[in-house]
């Protein structure tokens, strides 16, 4: 099967940065600056210019705001054990 029908042939999905998966796509991406070892085909969203750039800044925002969110730095406490108390 040649390249251009494999493309072809992968679902398109939204890039979900909560997803371990996709943070490794877009990571083999920039290593590699092909898109060739997906095994998705990832959309652009409304008011991005290109795919990359759309998930920087998802992947950004959602480490800054796991970082710095107090909710979110809430869920990270650490959980009482015996031996704690």
């Amino acid at each position: 099967m040649s390249t251009m029908l494999s493309l072809k042939n992968r679902p398109v999905v939204r890039f979900d940065v909560s997803k371990p998966e996709h943070r490794q796509i877009f990571f083999t991406f920039l290593k590699t600056n092909s898109w060739i070892h997906s095994p998705y085909r990832f959309y652009l969203e409304d008011g991005y210019l290109d795919l990359p750039s759309q998930m920087y800044q998802w992947i950004a925002t959602y480490y800054l705001g796991n970082e710095f969110d107090p909710v979110k730095a809430k869920k990270k406490t650490v959980k009482r054990t015996k031996a704690h108390e």
